[in-house]
């Protein structure tokens, strides 16, 4: 399991977090790219993908259009040439069959 971005104290983060089954642990996962708030997640393929968001605590500022990977084996994340056709940071995001990647708004 992996937990990263949110607010503290209306600071945006970057911290991810990585939850270890086998220990029942969470540790230090790598950090996102840039600060980010309000993303969706979602598990694709051999990936957790971050979709949108923003970059504050306030939902309307500076909202996200990329979509980051994480790579579990590499322990990296990385921005995915597709975008979001809208920044947006309140939606919904889910996996349907044969590998379509719904943005709801």
């Amino acid at each position: 399991m992996l937990a990263g971005g949110g607010f503290d104290h209306g600071q945006a983060l970057s911290a991810a977090h990585v939850y270890e089954v086998s220990s029942g642990a969470w540790r230090p996962g790598p950090p996102l790219p840039e600060p980010r708030t309000w993303g969706r997640a979602v598990q694709w393929r051999d990936s957790f993908l971050l979709v949108g968001g923003g970059a504050d605590s306030d939902p309307s500022a500076e909202m996200r259009e990329d979509i980051l990977a994480f790579d579990a084996d590499a322990e990296a994340w990385r921005a995915l040439p597709q975008k979001l056709d809208d920044p947006t940071v309140v939606m919904v995001a889910l996996v349907a069959p044969k590998d379509f990647v719904a943005d709801c708004q």
